[in-house]
C-alpha cells in the first residue's frame, strides 16, 4: 500500500523457503529445492513424482500457497488457505497494489510504490508500469500486478508525486554538480 508516498507491506510472500512453509512442506512429504534461481516445492524428495505421472516441471511450483495447481494440492504440499491480515485505511493512503511474485522478486515495495504514483488517476496504466518494469528487470517469473487506487487522496497523490519528482531532480542536479569538473584546473 503507498501512504503518504511510502510504501508499507501488507502480506509476506509465500515462498517455499519461508522457514515456516517450508517446515509445512517437509512435514506434509514435499521437498523445497533451488532450481535456478528460484525456489520451488515438489512432491517426494526429487525432481517430479511417478504418481503423477507428469515431468518435473509440472509438479514444481514457485510458490508455497495457490489456488490451482491440483496436483500439489491434493499431495498437500501447496496450500489453498491464505493468511489474512487486517489494516484500516486512512486519510494518506493513495493505493494498493495487488502483484505476482515475480514483480516482487525484482521490484521492491518503495519502487512499485514510485513507479505508479507518477501515473496517479489511472490505475491500467499503474499496473502496466509496474509489471513492465519488472519484465524489464528480467524477472524470471510471472509479472502481473492490479492497482485499487482510492480517489479520495487525488489531490494529496498529486502533490507527493511533484515532491517526489523534485527531489529526484534535485538529487540528478546534486550528482552531476559533485562529478562535474571545473574549467580553473
Amino acid at each position: 500500500m503507498c501512504r503518504g508516498g511510502k510504501a508499507v507491506r501488507l502480506s509476506e510472500d509465500h515462498k517455499p523457503n519461508r522457514r515456516d512453509e517450508k517446515k509445512r512442506i517437509e512435514e506434509d512429504g514435499g521437498s523445497v529445492l533451488l532450481v535456478g534461481e528460484s525456489w520451488r516445492c515438489t512432491y517426494g524428495k526429487g525432481w517430479g513424482d511417478s504418481r503423477f505421472n507428469m515431468p518435473h516441471h509440472q509438479v514444481m511450483l514457485a510458490t508455497s500457497r495457490a489456488l490451482g495447481d491440483r496436483e500439489l494440492k491434493e499431495s498437500r504440499v501447496v496450500s489453498s488457505v491464505p493468511e489474512f491480515t487486517k489494516h484500516n485505511l486512512g486519510r494518506e493512503d493513495f493505493f494498493i497494489i495487488l502483484a505476482s511474485d515475480g514483480v516482487w522478486d525484482v521490484i521492491s515495495d518503495q519502487e512499485a510504490c514510485d513507479l505508479a504514483i507518477a501515473h496517479f488517476g489511472d490505475p491500467k496504466k499503474m499496473a502496466s508500469v509496474v509489471a513492465q518494469t519488472a519484465i524489464e528487470k528480467e524477472s524470471h517469473d510471472n509479472t502481473s500486478a492490479m492497482v485499487v487506487q482510492f480517489g479520495w487522496n487525488a489531490d494529496r497523490v498529486k502533490k507527493c508525486a511533484k515532491e517526489k519528482d523534485a527531489k529526484k531532480a534535485k538529487l540528478a542536479a546534486k550528482n552531476v554538480d559533485m562529478f562535474a569538473s571545473s574549467d580553473d584546473d
